[in-house]
């Protein structure tokens, strides 16, 4: 069984410009999960000590995933703990499944919390909504924690099929044949797309899918993984110490981008002084983080692992900029945009020099960033610098297999 995870987020960073990461393949392009409007909080948190909050009326989904390849020979699976303030007194829509511009799947929650799935798709320019499923037995919390899991699988029953099963707290809810698997641009939404009278909350959400042809990953025969997110801070000196920190208190340096509970601008930092060279740390071990003997790491690929993550801007008049790039013991570097003179987040997934990433890698690790030019009249600041961490360690039951050829419409 091979699980990958393409995008990821729970507030634990507790810094919305570096706040989990959402991707775009093919091109590999990285980008932050938190639209503007949402919110990390720190009570309730499922997980950690952050969560996200989709306050009452915002309409601004989380994409998590579009145009990924190869996605009709792949299972899918969106996981995410849901936790509503109060009943809604609407139903809307929670998770879209879409094939831009023209087919959506969408699950649905009603005023009880119940959920179903819907299709969308237009005749004309007007859109047809027609459910899949019957409502589930079982309801998304109220003022309480409810695991989510929403598997769509286009390979089990083949061409012109599709089996899809819903979960919740480990409970199957659903367990139909879709049909037809949506065309177009392919994609994954979190947060209702109208304005909902309560605020949601949600932690550890995943974006997981498995390796291609893996229909023995299938959540009827292999038991599925759990998915968490986790933030890894530096808490040591590392082997690199060649920048300068602001202010100069002779702290340890690593404690200048060590902003635990988000960045705190110009307050801390350390910067470059227009000058090559090397600055790490060591980061917390997976004893720190509270991970168990039993986690697994989720890759976003085959080597691929943790996400680098920097709160940094420029400063000075000068023009020349040398391309710094990220520093990581065992990772290939990869090079840094210039971020320009206001503080924003950059991400970037590191890939191990050799092998895969494994639990022993976290108490091993150092990392931090390369400048890379000794002309460049550019200051590079960083003001918080950390590693995000989809893992799991615990898994799902398995799920009723495919019974019907063909799924009824309710």
């Amino acid at each position: 069984m091979t699980w990958y995870c393409r995008g990821f987020g729970g507030g634990e960073t507790r810094d919305p410009l570096i706040e989990g990461f959402r991707g775009l393949d093919p091109t590999g392009t990285e980008l932050i999960l938190l639209p503007a409007d949402w919110t990390i909080i720190t009570t309730p948190t499922k997980n950690g000590t952050g969560a996200l909050n989709c306050p009452a009326g915002v309409t601004t989904p989380i994409m998590l995933i579009t145009v990924t390849p190869d996605i009709t020979s792949k299972i899918h699976c969106f996981e995410v703990w849901v936790n509503y303030n109060g009943n809604p007194a609407a139903a809307h829509y929670l998770i879209q499944f879409y094939g831009y511009p023209s087919d959506f799947w969408f699950l649905e929650v009603g005023t009880d919390r119940k959920v179903r799935v819907v299709h969308m798709h237009y005749v004309g320019a007007v859109a047809v909504y027609t459910p899949l499923t019957p409502w589930s037995e079982g309801v998304l919390g109220n003022g309480a924690w409810t695991h989510l899991a929403w598997f769509v699988d286009p390979m089990t029953l083949g061409v012109h099929h599709t089996w899809t099963t819903v979960v919740i707290d480990n409970v199957t809810q659903i367990a139909a044949d879709l049909g037809e698997y949506p065309g177009g641009t392919f994609g994954f939404y979190l947060g209702p797309t109208s304005a909902v009278s309560v605020d949601i909350r949600f932690d550890d959400v995943c974006y997981l899918v498995t390796g291609i042809g893996e229909v023995a990953s299938a959540p009827h025969l292999a038991a599925a993984p759990i998915a968490k997110c986790a933030a890894q801070h530096p808490n040591a000196p590392g082997t690199k110490n060649v920048w300068l920190m602001f202010p100069n208190t002779g702290e340890a340096r690593w404690q200048d981008w060590d902003d635990a509970t988000g960045n705190d601008g110009d307050s801390t930092y350390l910067y470059d002084q227009g000058l090559a060279g090397d600055q790490d740390s060591d980061f917390q071990s997976a004893a720190d983080l509270g991970w168990g003997g039993s986690a697994v790491v989720l890759e976003y690929s085959a080597g691929v692992g943790p996400v680098w993550s920097i709160v940094h801007k420029t400063t000075g008049t000068g023009t020349k900029w040398g391309t710094p790039h990220t520093v990581c013991n065992l990772a290939v570097d990869v090079a840094v945009s210039d971020p320009g003179t206001n503080y924003v987040g950059t991400l970037k997934h590191l890939t191990r020099t050799s092998g895969s990433w494994a639990l022993a890698d976290l108490g091993t690790l150092t990392a931090g960033a390369l400048s890379t030019a000794v002309d460049h009249d550019k200051n590079w600041r960083i003001t918080t610098l950390l590693l995000q961490w989809a893992f799991y360690d615990t898994t799902l039951s398995l799920t009723p297999g495919p019974m019907i050829p063909q799924g009824q419409i309710f």
